[in-house]
Order: C-alpha cells, then sequence, then structure tokens
C-alpha cells in the first residue's frame, strides 16, 4: 500500500451574505484567509453535507484527511485573480510529510471560495499514530495553521491482570478498593472491575482501544456489556483501566456464579468468575453503566493533550525539567481539567526542588482523580522535602486506604515514623510491606534501624541478614550490622562485616572509619593506623581520624582517653541512615545594639482571592514597628509571604530611616497567585511577616508568623459595588464559548439597521431563556440584605458557575449576561439600587444619534457622551423588550430619588481586575439553534413593531394634513430606511421624485437605498443628480464621495472629500478613510465599521 497525494477539482461556493469573518486583517490585496477545517474521506472527498469536521482521527478508520481552505474575495464583484492554493502536511517531529497543491482562479463573482485538498491512503489504517499540523500556504506564504491528531485505536496490549471490588454508581471520592471475588448480596451494588494492562506501544506511539466487559449470569446468558475507550499515552509502560455495572440499590444480584469476560477491541484476553452469595431476597431493577474512569479529562483534544504529555515526559526522563513544565503547562491550557498534565508537572517542580508547586500541583491532580494514590504518594515526598512530616504520614496514609497494597508507601510511612522516634509504629509499617513482598530489600533494611532504635539488637541484625541475603552487595547492611557486633563486643563479625564493605566499595569511608576504631579498641594500632590513614586520604578534612591516626601511630595507651572520646562524641561509630538530618537550632547569643527592632502591632483584613491582583497596588493590613533602641536603623523594609498561595515575599520599602523610640506605620502588600482560586471554603492560614533593617553596615532581619483568614473564591463585600466587575470573566472558555455561539446563529439575520449591540443583547436574552437559566434568590446570601450591609460577606457566582448551575440571584445573573456582552465586544455597566443589581449595556452611538433613531429616550441613559441600555436581567421568561422596559422604569425611578448606581465594567476593572476561575466546568452547549432564531427573530419584528408603527401613523397624518408635502413623505421613507424596510423606503422616495425629480433629499437616500444594495452604478447616478443639484450639502457630499471610493474613482473622492472637510469636520472626521485608498481604506472603514453605516437625508 503506498501513500498517496490527491488534488481535488477546486470547489467553488457563492455565499451571498456571510456575518462574523474578519475582512481587516487581509493577507493581501486580493483575498483574506477564513479558516481551515478538517474531515476525513475517501479518494473523493465526502459531499459537503456528510463532512465531520474534527481534529482527531482513529487510526483503524483513516484513510484522506482533507483540508478545507476557506478564502474570502477582496476583489468581490470586481476581477478575476488566480492563486496557489497549497496544504503541507508536517509530522510530530516537524518534517514534511506531504504537499498537496493547485491553481485556483477566484472569479469576480464569487465572495468566498471552499477549496478541498487532501492527503492520505485508499485504506484505513496506514496513518501513524500522532500529532500532525497543516500549513495553509497562498502563493507560497502561509496564512494558516491548524493541529490534528490521528489516535491509535486498533488494541496493542497485553493482559496484565483482572481484579473485582464493589462500590456504588460512582466510585466515593477517597474509597479503598476491596479486591474480592466474593460479594454479599445485601451489600452489593455496582461490582465493578480493574484490569491492569501492559502497552506493547510504550515509547512507540500513543493508542486508544475499546475495552469491553461482559457480564454472563450464572446460567451463562449475557446480562450486560459495557465498553470504554481509554488513552493510553506511549509514555505509560502500562495502565489500570476501570468500569463496571449494577444497581444502585444492593440487593438486586441474583445468587450464582458470574462470569466476567474482557476483550480489546473484538479479542478477548481474559476472563474471570465471580461469586454472589444470597443473605437478602430480592427483585431486578434496570441496570445502569457505570462511567469508565481514568486521569484527566481530554475531551476533544484527548489525542493532542497526549502527545503534549509524552512530550514533557520525555523532557523529564532527559533532566529538561523547564522544557517539561513548559509542555504541561500547554496541557493545562488547552484543558485545566487534564489531571495528567497537574501530576507530571508537579514531578518536573518536585525534581527542581520546588515543593510548593510541586505540593499544589499534586493537589490539583487529586481534586481531579481523587483515587490517584501515585499522586498521593508523590506530593507526600513533597512534604517531606519540606520537612512537613505530619502531612507526608497523612499522604502516605491516604495511599494505603486507597491502595492497600502498596510497599512503597508503607515503606516511606515507616521511615517517617523512624524519623519521629517512633519505632513500634515504624516497625509495623516495614513488617506490613514485608507481609505484601517477603522480597522488599529496602523494608528489612528500614526494619533493622527501627529495631535498632528501639535497642533491639539481635532483630535489627536478622534484619540486616536477610538483606544481604537478598543483595549480597548492599553494604550499608554490612556497615550497620557491623556497628550491632561492634556494639556488642563481637569485633571479629564487625570487622568482617567492614572488611567485606570495602572489598565491594574500597570509596565507602565509614567502613575504614569504623573498622579502625575497633582495631584501635583490641590494641592493633598498625591496623588502625592504615584505616584512619585512608579515611585521611579519602576526606582530608575529617579531624576526627586525623586525631585518631596520630594516637594509633603513637602507640600510646592513655588513662581516660576513652572517656574523652566519649564525651566529644568520637567514639561513636557512624550509623548510616536514609534522609537528611535536622539542623540544630541556632542559640541567641548576647544582644546588640541595633536589634531591639519591634514589630509591636499587626491587623489584617479579610482577604478575597477573586480580588488577589488588587492586593499587589492595595493593602491587606498594617505593622506597628518601633525602635526600641537607643540608636537610629536605616533602610527598613518589610516582608509578607504565605507559603502555598503566594511564589514569594512581597516586599514594602518602608522607612529610610527609624530614630531611636519612633514607631512607624506600614502597610501590608501580597502578591498571591491564581493559587487562591482553589479555596471552596473558608479558611486560615499561617503567614510570615519579614523585618528586615541595617544598622552599622550591617543587615538584620526579624520574623513573626501570624494568621489571617482568606475567604472562598466565591466571597466578596458590597462595600464597593464596582467589586463585581472581577467576576465579569469574559475571556472564559465556556462563556466565550456560549456567547459566540449565539453570535455565530444570528449572523446575517435580523434587520442590519437595528442596532448591532442591541440585536446582539437580544440573542444572548433569549438563548439564556433558551438554556433554561433561572433567576433563584440566594437563600443564604440574599443580594437585597446583604447588599445594605456593607460589612457582611457575599456570594458570588463566576459565570461559568451560573451556567453550570442554571440558576442565580440578581448578582449572579448580571456577572453573567455582562460577561457575554464584553466577550463579543459590547461594553456593560452594573446599575444598583437600594436592594437589588441589574445591567446595562452600551449602544456605541451618541445621544444625538440615538434620541434621533429611538422613539422613547427615556428608556436609554445617556452619560459621559454614551447611550445604554437597561435590562432587568431577572425577567429572562417575559422577553427581552419587556425586561429593557423593566430595566429603564426602575432606574428612572432610581434617577428621581437620587438613589441609583451606574458603575461601567470596563473602568471597574482597572482597579479591580478580573480573574480566571479553574478548572474547566462542565460542557456547556447550546442545542437550541432553531428555536433561538424563531425566538430572535420574533423579538426583532416585536421592536421594529414598538418603534416604527407609532411614528408611521403621526407621519401619514402629517403626510395628509400637508396634502402630500415632499419633506413629510421623504421622513416616512426614511423611518422606513433606518429599520431596514428598504422596499417601503424607496416605493416613498419614487413617490417624492414621480412629481418633483430634482428634490435633494429624495435623490441622497436613494442613493443610499442603491449603496445598501451594493449597486454602485445607480447609487452614482442618484447621489450625482443630487451633487450636482446642491454641491453644498455636506450629506450629499458623503454619498457622492463613498461612491466614487468604492469605485475607485479617487480623483473625483479627493475633490469632494477635501470640500467635506471645510464644510463638515466632524462627519468628514468620522468617515476618514475616503482619505485612502485601496486595500487601507479598507481595512480603515472596516475597523471603524463604516462600510454598512449610512447618513441618510432628512432635511
Amino acid at each position: 500500500m503506498y501513500r498517496a497525494i490527491k488534488i481535488l477539482t477546486v470547489f467553488l461556493v457563492l455565499i451571498l451574505f456571510v456575518f462574523g469573518a474578519n475582512p481587516f486583517h487581509a493577507q493581501g490585496a486580493f483575498y483574506e484567509f477564513e479558516e481551515v477545517s478538517l474531515f476525513e474521506g475517501g479518494y473523493d472527498p465526502p459531499e459537503e453535507s456528510k463532512r465531520v469536521y474534527s481534529t482527531n482521527f482513529p487510526k483503524s478508520s483513516t484513510r484522506y484527511i482533507w483540508g478545507e481552505v476557506v478564502l474570502k474575495n477582496l476583489l468581490y464583484n470586481k476581477r478575476e485573480h488566480e492563486h496557489e492554493i497549497m496544504c503541507r502536511f508536517y509530522d510530530a517531529d516537524g518534517n514534511i510529510w506531504g504537499d498537496v497543491s493547485a491553481n485556483i482562479l477566484i472569479e469576480p463573482g464569487l465572495e468566498y471560495v471552499w477549496v478541498p485538498q487532501g492527503l492520505g491512503w485508499s485504506e484505513a489504517g496506514y496513518w501513524p499514530g500522532g500529532t500532525y499540523e497543516v500549513h495553509v500556504l497562498v502563493d507560497g506564504k502561509v496564512v494558516g495553521k491548524k493541529e490534528f491528531t490521528v489516535f491509535n485505536d486498533i488494541p496493542e496490549v497485553g493482559f496484565e491482570f483482572l481484579k473485582f471490588f464493589e462500590s456504588g454508581q460512582v466510585i466515593p471520592e477517597g474509597a479503598g478498593f476491596n479486591y474480592t471475588t466474593r460479594f454479599p448480596k445485601s451489600k452489593t451494588r455496582y461490582v465493578n472491575y480493574l484490569v491492569g494492562v501492559k502497552n506493547l506501544l510504550w515509547n512507540v506511539e500513543n493508542q486508544r482501544p475499546l475495552i469491553i466487559g461482559r457480564y454472563f449470569d450464572p446460567e451463562g446468558s449475557l446480562l450486560a456489556e459495557v465498553e470504554a475507550s481509554v488513552d493510553i499515552p506511549s509514555a505509560w509502560e502500562n495502565a489500570d483501566i476501570f468500569h463496571g455495572w449494577g444497581w444502585d440499590e444492593p440487593g438486586n444480584w441474583a445468587e450464582g456464579t458470574y462470569r466476567l469476560e474482557i476483550l480489546f477491541g473484538s479479542k478477548k484476553i481474559s476472563e474471570k468468575k465471580f461469586t454472589v452469595y444470597n443473605d437478602v431476597p430480592g427483585g431486578k431493577k434496570t441496570a445502569k453503566n457505570m462511567d469508565g474512569l481514568s486521569k484527566g479529562t481530554g475531551g476533544d483534544n484527548s489525542a493532542l493533550l497526549i502527545n503534549i504529555i509524552t512530550k514533557g515526559v520525555g523532557y523529564l526522563e532527559k533532566g529538561e525539567y523547564d522544557r517539561a513544565v513548559s509542555q504541561f503547562n500547554r496541557a493545562v491550557k488547552i484543558d485545566p481539567g487534564y489531571a495528567d498534565a497537574y501530576y507530571n508537572r508537579g514531578l518536573a517542580f518536585y525534581r527542581k526542588g520546588e515543593y510548593d508547586r510541586a505540593i499544589s500541583d499534586y493537589t490539583k491532580a487529586i481534586e481531579l482523580f481523587p483515587r490517584d494514590f501515585d499522586a498521593y504518594f508523590n506530593r507526600g515526598l513533597a512534604y517531606y522535602g519540606k520537612g512537613e512530616y505530619d502531612n507526608a504520614i497523612s499522604d502516605y496514609t491516604r495511599v494505603i486506604a486507597i491502595n492497600p497494597d502498596d510497599i512503597q508507601a508503607y515503606n516511606n510511612r515507616g521511615y517517617l515514623y523512624y524519623y519521629r522516634g517512633e519505632y513500634d509504629r515504624a516497625v509495623s509499617d516495614y513488617t506490613k510491606a514485608i507481609e505484601i513482598d517477603p522480597g522488599y530489600v529496602d523494608a528489612y533494611y528500614n526494619r533493622g534501624l527501627a529495631f535498632y532504635g528501639k535497642g533491639d539488637h539481635d532483630r535489627a541484625a536478622d534484619d540486616y541478614s536477610r538483606v544481604i541475603e537478598l543483595n549480597p552487595r548492599d553494604t550499608d547492611a554490612y556497615n550497620n550490622r557491623g556497628l550491632i557486633y561492634y556494639s556488642e563486643e563481637k569485633y571479629d563479625r564487625a570487622i568482617s562485616d567492614y572488611t567485606r564493605v570495602i572489598e565491594i566499595d574500597s570509596g565507602y569511608i565509614d567502613a575504614y572509619y569504623n573498622r579502625g576504631l575497633i582495631y584501635y579498641t583490641i590494641e592493633q594500632y598498625e591496623n588502625a593506623a592504615g584505616d584512619f590513614k585512608k579515611v585521611t586520604q579519602l576526606d582530608p578534612k575529617d579531624p576526627e581520624a586525623s586525631s585518631y591516626l596520630e594516637l594509633a601511630l603513637s602507640k600510646k595507651q592513655i588513662d581516660g582517653a576513652a572517656k574523652r572520646d566519649d564525651e566529644t562524641g568520637a567514639w561513636k561509630p557512624k550509623l548510616e541512615k536514609p534522609g537528611p538530618k535536622p539542623k540544630p537550632l541556632e542559640e541567641e547569643g548576647e544582644k546588640e545594639k541595633g536589634r531591639r527592632i519591634e514589630i509591636v502591632d499587626v491587623a489584617f483584613d479579610s482577604i478575597f482571592p477573586v480580588l488577589f491582583k488588587y492586593y499587589d497596588e492595595n493593602p491587606i493590613g498594617r505593622v506597628v514597628v518601633r525602635n526600641s533602641d537607643n540608636v537610629p536603623v536605616t533602610d527598613v523594609k518589610l516582608s509578607f509571604f504565605v507559603k502555598r498561595y503566594m511564589d514569594l515575599p512581597k516586599k514594602t520599602a518602608a522607612a529610610d530611616k527609624l530614630k531611636s523610640g519612633e514607631e512607624k506605620t506600614i502597610d501590608i502588600y501580597a502578591l498571591f497567585s491564581d493559587r487562591v482560586l482553589d479555596i471552596t471554603e473558608g479558611t486560615i492560614v499561617a503567614c510570615e511577616l519579614i523585618l528586615e533593617y541595617t544598622y552599622d553596615g550591617k543587615v538584620y532581619e526579624k520574623r513573626s508568623v501570624e494568621t489571617i483568614r482568606i475567604y472562598d473564591r466565591n466571597a466578596t463585600r458590597w462595600d464597593d459595588n464596582r467589586k463585581a466587575a472581577a467576576f465579569v470573566t469574559a475571556k472564559d472558555p465556556a462563556v466565550l464559548k456560549f456567547a459566540k455561539n449565539i453570535a455565530g446563529i444570528i449572523s446575517g439575520k435580523g434587520s442590519a439597521a437595528i442596532n448591532k449591540n442591541l440585536r446582539m443583547a437580544m440573542a444572548l436574552h433569549n438563548a439564556m431563556s433558551l438554556y433554561e437559566i433561572g433567576y433563584v434568590i440566594d437563600p443564604l446570601t440574599p443580594y437585597k440584605d446583604f447588599s445594605k450591609n456593607k460589612s457582611a460577606v457575599d456570594f458570588l457566582q463566576f459565570p461559568r458557575q451560573t451556567l453550570d448551575y442554571r440558576a442565580g440571584d440578581c448578582d449572579d445573573l448580571s456577572i453573567l449576561y455582562n460577561a457575554m456582552l464584553e466577550s463579543v465586544g459590547i461594553e456593560t455597566a452594573f446599575i444598583t439600587t437600594p436592594g437589588h443589581i441589574f445591567v446595562a449595556f452600551s449602544l456605541d452611538m451618541r445621544p444625538d444619534a440615538a434620541r434621533a433613531n429611538f422613539l422613547r429616550a427615556d428608556e436609554l441613559i445617556f452619560r459621559e457622551e454614551k447611550t445604554w441600555i437597561p435590562v432587568e436581567i431577572t425577567l429572562l421568561n417575559d422577553g427581552f423588550l419587556y425586561a429593557w422596559r423593566t430595566g429603564a422604569k426602575q432606574w428612572r425611578e432610581a434617577v428621581a430619588r437620587e438613589n441609583e448606581g451606574f458603575y461601567p465594567v470596563r473602568d471597574s476593572w482597572e482597579k479591580y481586575e478580573p480573574v480566571g476561575l479553574p478548572g474547566g466546568g462542565e460542557r456547556i452547549d447550546f442545542n437550541q439553534r432553531d428555536k433561538l432564531l424563531s425566538a430572535y427573530l420574533d423579538e426583532v419584528i416585536k421592536f421594529i413593531e414598538r418603534e416604527i408603527y407609532p411614528r408611521v401613523i403621526k407621519l401619514q397624518s402629517e403626510i395628509k394634513k400637508s396634502g402630500g408635502s415632499s419633506d413629510q413623505i421623504n421622513r416616512l421613507g426614511v423611518l422606513f430606511a433606518r429599520y431596514g424596510l428598504m422596499d417601503r423606503a424607496e416605493r416613498e422616495f419614487n413617490k417624492i421624485l414621480d412629481k418633483e425629480n430634482d428634490y435633494v433629499p429624495a435623490l441622497a437616500n436613494m442613493g443610499n437605498i442603491y449603496f445598501f444594495k451594493k449597486d454602485m452604478d445607480q447609487a452614482l447616478e442618484y447621489y450625482e443628480k443630487a451633487y450636482k443639484k446642491d454641491p453644498r450639502n455636506p450629506r450629499v457630499m458623503l454619498g457622492y464621495a463613498r461612491v466614487n471610493h468604492e469605485l475607485e474613482n479617487y480623483g473625483t473622492v479627493k475633490k469632494v472629500y477635501k470640500k467635506l472637510k471645510k464644510a463638515e469636520p466632524d462627519l468628514a472626521l468620522q468617515f476618514a478613510y475616503l482619505g485612502l485608498k485601496g486595500e487601507e481604506a479598507v481595512r480603515a472603514a472596516g475597523i471603524s465599521e463604516l462600510t454598512e453605516t449610512l447618513i441618510w437625508e432628512e432635511d
């Protein structure tokens, strides 16, 4: 089978009108790259309606991978142009995998072109698993890229073991697995299996095999079948896979012996029986499948994440820890819920000695995957590295609860007990490890240390003998057994052990030293001198060895020498112990001048995680420092540090000089890390204050440990209403996905004449209603009560949480609505009245224009040359217009009582920056496109009817009274045009021109209609007539200049635009793109969104 390249004849599709593309970042003057989408197919691509777009492709069914390139024609309706379009495929190592290209002629009548190009094989199964990248080149220039993954779903694993355990439908957090094959009927719900496999593609290729479990009842009939596709990265040598089946309640399993078959794909790899013994009768219930369990989420990015993790693990193995961290950071960014990314990054931090960061990552991994005993195990190591032995013991206890057969957990917990002098508990743990694995050398060795610590030398010696039996070259075991023999005056045995150590390792200093002591004790001075001389050669700085060498050479017996040596500790043989030895605390000596600088008072404010960025520049408390000495000190600085929630201490320069007897109040600042957002329950934590100062050229330091309260991440106070802006996380992936999905659904729908911000606000309001987000007053912290008490702590939801919960108080719904509007570029604000909060959004319209365009100006808010619409967001089920009307009423009433509050979110962000909520949350999918479009268009129609028909009736009355005044008919036409009713507008303007063919406003407005229809030739005809009739009219000048600009008649544009700048500078400035040419002008017009803006002539 060969790899083939397929070029499809260009498939061109004409799109009449498309919204949502950004036409102002063109790669050239002729086209703009929109996107490249990928799908699987054969030698010929599937029909457009049957294409399944993806970036993850299973190896077993993937033939050709097609890249569908979309270009926007920037010379639409102008002229044709030709380009070479290429898709270049790269493999995971950056090597070119293949090219496919074609020359494409883009005709002027096509606004968009679709160019599919494919690469692959005529049969499936030949793509190597891994991550690839497609580069799109137009005329040799890279204009876009997309990554995709081929995952190996063909099982390449070997069976290792199969175990059973019982649980509910979901294995509870922290549950230990009690493996058995016998289950009592009265207690058995789900019978789960744990299957261990060996990865046969270890370090070769990622795979995603389908694992099937088939349960057969005691009669041999198929009872149930459960399956799951499991990601196995190439970096994993082995994998454990959980699954299960059963009932929610116990008592429903029939008595008898069942059989479970395990299949990998269609291949059976194992079977095992289990028994349910009948102790309680009961009937059957409907069974439910239990979700397969694996570390991490991955979602649609699973294969990509596996590839990233694999790279990171490779860097770990090579000791390139910073590069490994970079890969794992990338994985966390793609999927904040991917447990393995945190686990492996924690390992990298641990190996770098950054224990706090390692602990933080392991903690996150545990939150995401509570049964990950490896994460507990490694976090225990990190706690040990920090000297936090209680925490380390707690973690190893947790490992043992989850996995009772983990001998390393027993060994490590035993060592920690030994290190704390709890020898009996240490012996118990080592003994348990030995019971599980009688060949576990480390457990014998360490139990020997514990026995020795208890004074049980015989049992210690037995354990070291067992170590030597299992590993005859274990020098530490010989050394320690030699010590025991020495203490029991069994000198020959001790010498024999130390001699064996030296035979194995001639550089083992302690063996020479300890053997030398024995020779000295038994008066073999020449041998003793030889051993001590060897010690001095290996370690010239060992003073004790040098002293004993001197004594041995002099061959002198000194009475009392033993006593003197015992007092100095020199006679004590060295005992090798694992792990570091603690340093003794420094004793305080005689006080010097300049040392009596004191922290006499400390006051902390409460800490709110959502404001963690705010505290970098705003104090969290104050310290009073006093110089109680009789000399001044200089360069006084204060640092604040919380271990878990800060990466480094935050330092503040407090005073250049502190005189004798002087007190100084110092503000405390904190640069918290985003780990504070992991706090879901308020807590009290220890913090450290570090006071530095200089006296007589020497820097001194004083430390003080205090405690502070940190509230949960959803907590805040209403002492400053602007704080709510910190919860408006417009860049949260869930918010972006929801809002942009809605924007895509309504793109091109509704009347373009209606303000685009208003249309978007309507759609999002409808979407929230259809998504069934409800207004629920918080029973514990209702906004009505808590907003009045400035010291009360309220609970506010982040937008993603409100989407997850589908409910919230008025503050929660306001935060969500504002976040979604901000995510699509619409400026928002919070409005507060006593006991209530709702929202407003900006129309990006000046007040004078808004007053002219909206029927009821009293339903708008005008502030600082901006126009805002208030919305009572709790009225989600009553329609947008009613919510708007209610919000406007509440605003007017509050203004009348002078108790309104108005807080623009973007202004508030300058003080209270938004923060990102950790984790990925629940998957947010909006699947009601048709219902949304129906509700949205209905809202648009109601708005048009509300706005236009009272005015239509009034104007028709005025027309009748005036006997058909052209001015009044023109106003009616402009009214229809502003709301997108172009046909009706055109009829009114034609009525005027039929009787008065040189009426300038009607001519200019007809030019606008044809400009809107993109019929530039017809538009030019009307604008030109109006310009000849009234060349000094600024609006006529504008229309005439614009149509000539579209037709690239730049000479005329230059002349007319020059006149416009003199006649009406502000209007000219608004359309400054007319002073530019070509692509530059197109971009400028687009950036200011003027291409759809029409200035209607009413006078």
